[in-house]
């Protein structure tokens, strides 16, 4: 971590410890992609449609 940087903290009951990580300047930029592997054998606009069907 960088000397004056602003943390984020965490407190795992389970392991009974606190996490400790700088607060990056951009949380989309971190999280960008996160979960991509999850769209991979889907067709995303067969599923929008789907998903938008019940709205009409």
């Amino acid at each position: 971590m960088r000397p004056g940087a602003e943390i984020i903290w965490l407190y795992d009951e389970e392991a009974r410890q606190i996490l400790l990580m700088e607060k990056p300047d951009s949380f989309a930029k971190v999280t960008r992609g996160l979960g991509k592997e999850l769209w991979n054998n889907i067709n995303t606009n067969e599923y929008i449609k789907e998903e938008r069907e019940p709205w009409e």
